[in-house]
């Protein structure tokens, strides 16, 4: 179960249930969650991918794997494992696993990155305008993704 402490209600229950398996004398796991990325950040992080996939003609997934993960975030989204069939085999990590340190990173990245190597400028959240046109050229082209 998850407990957020900083709710006193939950933060009571925690304690209780500390306080149970400490007198049973159990094996217990403790792990701290993380925070995820947040909501507003994947929708800025997919509409930039969007963009970037209108600009340069090709789809949305293609996008998010080859460029915003492969070439400009492969450190955080590469990852290898072993096969016992195959030998080492490349995978990318989930978006969905990275913590919002980690997201707003990799996004600075992606900006950066198709900035100096696509020569396309994607704005910032502070430019709301330039954030509303690019919305609205998404909107009008979502077949294309």
């Amino acid at each position: 179960m998850i407990y957020d402490l900083h709710s006193e209600l939950q933060r009571s229950s925690f304690e209780t249930k500390v306080a149970y398996h400490l007198k049973r004398q159990e094996i217990v796991e403790l792990k701290r969650v993380s925070s995820k990325r947040t909501t507003s950040q994947n929708s800025y992080l997919h509409l930039l991918l969007s963009y970037f996939a209108l600009q340069v003609g090709e789809d949305l997934e293609s996008v998010k794997q080859d460029y915003y993960k492969r070439e400009a975030n492969s450190d955080l989204y590469v990852r290898t494992r072993n096969s016992k069939l195959r030998g080492r085999k490349e995978y990318l990590r989930s978006s969905r696993d990275l913590t919002v340190e980690e997201m707003t990173l990799s996004i600075e990245r992606f900006r950066n990155w198709s900035a100096q190597v696509a020569g396309i400028y994607l704005p910032s959240t502070a430019d709301r305008d330039a954030l509303f046109e690019i919305e609205r050229e998404v909107r009008n082209n979502k077949q294309y993704l």
